[in-house]
């Protein structure tokens, strides 16, 4: 079995030590654009473990035995909520970023919500051609984002990962379904339970 070695990236650290950050440049430096990536895992993991915690939550309360009407109502909404929460987590994600990310580039700052904690803000650039028969001859100019800039950005930052991360688990499944298979690992009990998981996996996804 090949295995690749990890790639060493740098960090953000050496980038600050290596680079020559010009600070009358409106273009962002490199370190600025790594603390904004990291910053955007970071709240991506944050917003994971909060939807985690919210279904485990849920789920505990609607098993509080109650005799009331209120109690059984309660119960059984808190229940809804637990297992919808845990089934569609990424979905309440996508949503809830997409929600967020939308006001950001809304705002005055129209950056996302990482890139405005460090003072970013996302515009468009255009070349324009000060001599046409020279080809260092062009000056590059800042322009606001258009409604359809910021539909292509909010693409870019939430709906693509999104569609990227189902792709990603579908992936995995299908490759642990067909590996167990050419493994010889299934019998026919076995087998019957396989593609029956495989057709839920693809009636998830579809």
């Amino acid at each position: 079995m090949e295995t690749s070695s990890p790639i060493n990236r740098p960090s953000e650290g050496s980038l600050l030590l290596e680079e020559n950050i010009n600070l009358l440049s409106p273009l962002p430096s490199v370190l600025e654009l790594c603390l904004a990536d990291a910053a955007l895992k970071s709240g991506k993991d944050g917003l994971v473990s909060c939807v985690a915690s919210a279904a485990k939550a849920a789920l505990k309360a609607s098993e509080n035995n109650s005799s009331s009407t209120f109690g059984k109502m309660s119960k059984k909404v808190n229940r809804c909520v637990g297992e919808g929460l845990k089934k569609y987590s990424d979905e309440v994600c996508m949503l809830v970023t997409c929600f967020i990310e939308m006001k950001c580039l809304n705002s005055s700052s129209c950056a996302s919500l990482s890139e405005t904690v460090y003072g970013m803000k996302r515009a468009k650039v255009l070349a324009q051609i000060t001599e046409p028969n020279s080809v260092s001859g062009q000056e590059f100019s800042l322009h606001p984002l258009s409604r359809k800039d910021k539909m292509c950005s909010l693409a870019t930052l939430v709906i693509i990962p999104y569609l990227k991360q189902r792709l990603d688990k579908t992936y995995e499944k299908l490759r642990d379904f067909f590996s167990e298979r050419r493994d010889g690992g299934l019998n026919a009990g076995s087998s019957s339970e396989h593609s029956s998981s495989l057709n839920s996996a693809f009636a998830q996804y579809g």
